[in-house]
């Protein structure tokens, strides 16, 4: 059995594809990646569609998939989910309410700003009194862009789920009751914050999706081409003494003050962090993102422990440090697309 994620994220699309043997072994068989220009996704918007045709093509090409394989499983970006908690009492889920409708009346009351709205929900338990009402809300535009997409390329999309749902199933192992992890998707456009209990995702926020990029910023300010940007980000270290640095050193500080700021105001500790994306492959970016939040923080490890050494099989070819960043959300959406008996469960954005 094969399962395959598809991660489409505004500067690159990255593919995993896994295989499950008849005893429950997983096995990475295959992993691709192709950069995007920056014009042809904008915050998860196609804006060139015959490059990003072009570029799915190349990628499908570069994976050698198996003939047979047209399922795939993908995500929408944070910044295009609106999720909202509502209290609720602890015994109302489990009572046989029809939480369906609670949902629906919820969605009426907060008069959310989405048009043609598709709505989700979930229920996390956060202690014997107390429950929350999880709203997860996009636009149908935004999905129907994705099924027509996959559609073009003779792939059926069998499940539609939020970018740091994928990338929590991914890189958040384990958390004791009543712990709280945070994890911080480091993107190209913009920084996804996600709150997380051993029930799901209690809080999520996104930073940079209305003001100037730290790509921008080097841009504007060095007169940098996009290529050398990138190529700068991968070699360059928040200690160094250089302008660039400095600049770069600047905005994570600044960043991670503000990431301080808003868990502070809900009133939550978190018992440590988990930085992954493009971005947390900058060298000393743990170190500086740790002494501004001041609990432990870690680069998110994806291969083998999301199935535990015994049940993980040839494991080549591997994911080495440097890939384990990018290919996070692509893994997520794959161990989903392996449950296929429970892919109606959880946050699935398709009718």
């Amino acid at each position: 059995m094969h399962a395959v994620g598809i991660d489409i994220a505004d500067g690159s699309l990255e593919l995993i594809n896994l295989s499950q043997d008849h005893a429950g072994g997983v096995s990475l068989a295959e992993h691709a990646r192709i950069l995007l220009p920056s014009d042809v996704i904008v915050h998860g918007t196609i804006q060139n569609r015959s490059s990003l045709d072009r570029s799915l093509d190349a990628l499908l090409s570069s994976a050698s998939l198996p003939q047979g394989i047209t399922h795939v499983v993908s995500a929408l970006p944070d910044p295009q989910v609106v999720v909202k908690s509502i209290p609720i009492p602890a015994q109302t889920a489990g009572s046989g309410f029809d939480m369906d409708h609670l949902a629906r009346v919820a969605f009426k009351t907060l008069a959310v700003p989405v048009r043609n709205p598709v709505v989700r929900w979930n229920v996390i338990r956060f202690d014997e009194k107390q429950s929350f009402l999880q709203l997860f809300i996009t636009s149908r535009a935004y999905v129907q862009q994705w099924i027509t997409f996959f559609r073009r390329h003779k792939l059926q999309l069998v499940a539609l789920e939020m970018q740091s749902l994928a990338l929590a199933r991914a890189l958040v192992h384990r958390i004791p009751p009543q712990a709280v992890v945070g994890l911080v998707d480091l993107g190209m456009r913009y920084t996804a914050l996600s709150l997380l209990t051993h029930r799901g995702v209690i809080y999520s926020h996104t930073y940079d999706s209305d003001s100037i990029t730290l790509r921008e910023l080097l841009e504007e300010r060095f007169d940098m081409p996009e290529d050398i940007i990138r190529r700068s980000l991968r070699t360059i270290s928040l200690n160094d003494s250089d302008p660039l640095a400095e600049t770069v050193r600047d905005h994570f500080i600044s960043l991670f003050a503000d990431i301080k700021k808003t868990v502070q105001e809900l009133h939550v500790k978190p018992q440590r962090y988990i930085v992954t994306g493009a971005d947390a492959r900058i060298k000393g970016i743990r170190s500086y993102a740790q002494d501004a939040l001041a609990v432990p923080v870690e680069r998110g490890v994806v291969w083998p422990f999301h199935v535990g050494a015994a049940r993980a099989r040839a494991r080549k070819p591997e994911l080495t440090p440097f890939d384990q960043q990018l290919y996070a959300g692509a893994l997520g959406l794959a161990l989903r697309g392996l449950s296929r008996a429970h892919l109606s469960h959880g946050i699935n954005f398709l009718p």
